[in-house]
């Protein structure tokens, strides 16, 4: 939310979007950082009764969201990290059971994650560059940036055979959102290619129940 609130200015004028008439109430007399803390002490009474992990994760997620917002979004790859080590740091607050899968789940949602971070990076590329961002995106020769693209959608795919190769059917649907997703980048179909690797991440994440 507070990264909504922060991007209003940019989605409403450099990307055309609506006002989001709930983000521009939140935005005015401080509303959006009162809830923020509201959330805050929320999440830490509740990671009290699950772990200590959770309760060292809402702290990291909060401060590493802070300078995400105010810093690091706007440089090179830094943010991308983050969001992507945040994420992949989520995992651990419960018991994943097995050490080989946690391990391969981590870097699977690691991988998925900064993936898709870059992808949206690329959609946001006018923007992100009227308002003075140093992303990959904007930095990269556009080819290059493709070659990085399709080489951490191959390096998914390989920890994805290794998540998933004893569930042939789960693995061929991951195959074909894959495929699917190389030609959205080739296309330069950016918001679909974000798409497919939502999908991704949510089929790795249910099958943490199976395997």
């Amino acid at each position: 939310m507070d990264n909504d609130i922060q991007d209003l200015e940019l989605d409403t004028t450099f990307k055309k979007k609506k006002e989001n008439k709930l983000i521009g109430w939140l935005s005015s007399d401080s509303r959006g950082i009162y809830l923020e803390r509201t959330f805050l002490i929320l999440s830490l009474s509740m990671s009290i009764f699950i772990s200590v992990q959770a309760i060292l994760l809402t702290m990291l997620a909060w401060s590493g969201l802070k300078f995400y917002n105010l810093y690091f979004k706007k440089t090179l790859l830094i943010g991308n990290l983050i969001i992507a080590l945040l994420c992949t740091a989520s995992l651990h607050v419960f018991d994943l059971g097995e050490e080989k899968p946690s391990i391969l789940l981590s870097c699977l949602i690691f991988t998925a994650t900064l993936l898709r971070e870059l992808v949206k990076d690329k959609e946001d590329e006018k923007a992100d560059k009227a308002c003075g961002y140093k992303t990959l995106a904007i930095k990269c020769d556009p080819i290059v940036f493709k070659i990085i693209l399709f080489g951490l959608g191959i390096a998914l795919t390989f920890l994805a055979y290794e998540y998933m190769k004893s569930y042939d059917y789960v693995f061929t649907i991951f195959i074909l959102l894959q495929l699917s997703q190389f030609y959205f980048i080739l296309k330069e179909q950016w918001k679909k290619a974000s798409l497919t690797i939502k999908i991704q991440v949510l089929i790795g994440v249910i099958m943490i129940e199976f395997i």
